[in-house]
């Protein structure tokens, strides 16, 4: 399995947000969707999330997920992702994913990260020697961290990116009201 298109995952994820009381602004979709395509690859040893993620300022960001959803900026998302079909032109609708495993996933995911603040969600991906550390140190311009296999296999590791808490003196430090459009200007990247 490859994974599912990253906008699939991120609908169903904001759905069952939406269903538990819970609004996710973009940096806190992304981080939990880095975080469920860890949790899962380490439970089923198959990536949830097809394609790769991207070392920014605030932490891992599927590129995909980010235009998608880009015209929320800052603010909770209220509208979910489409895609354009080839031979119309028209936009349509995503299929809902519709395996239980992976809505066990996200559901349990939402449980334990779903109420954290984006500050609190971007420490935990920053954690020091995780996938989003090291490709920052290894780069530059800090981009490619990869996707799940690559990841796992670069770190070595078994333990979950999402559980590697680190307490962090700079929790509370508010994040920029727009920090993905400062990432791409910096980058030089039309936003």
């Amino acid at each position: 399995m490859q994974g599912y298109d990253p906008r699939r995952v991120a609908n169903l994820l904001l759905d069952l947000a939406d269903a538990r009381g819970i609004e996710l602004c973009q940096i806190k979709l992304q981080k939990l969707l880095y975080f469920a395509d860890d949790a899962y690859f380490m439970r089923a040893r198959v990536p949830l999330v097809a394609g790769d993620f991207e070392a920014w300022e605030y932490g891992p960001v599927n590129p995909t997920v980010y235009q998608a959803f880009k015209p929320s900026g800052a603010e909770p998302i209220k509208f979910r992702a489409t895609k354009r079909d080839l031979r119309t032109g028209e936009t349509v609708e995503l299929e809902p994913i519709e395996d239980i495993e992976v809505h066990d996933e996200l559901v349990s995911l939402l449980r334990t990260h779903g109420r954290l603040s984006a500050s609190q969600l971007v420490n935990i991906s920053h954690a020091p020697g995780g996938p989003w550390d090291e490709a920052r140190r290894r780069s530059a311009s800090g981009l490619a961290i990869g996707n799940i296999v690559e990841r796992r296999n670069a770190l070595g590791t078994s333990k979950p990116a999402a559980l590697a808490v680190t307490s962090s003196s700079d929790s509370s430090r508010p994040l920029a009201e727009r920090p993905y459009e400062e990432e791409m200007r910096r980058r030089g990247t039309k936003s």
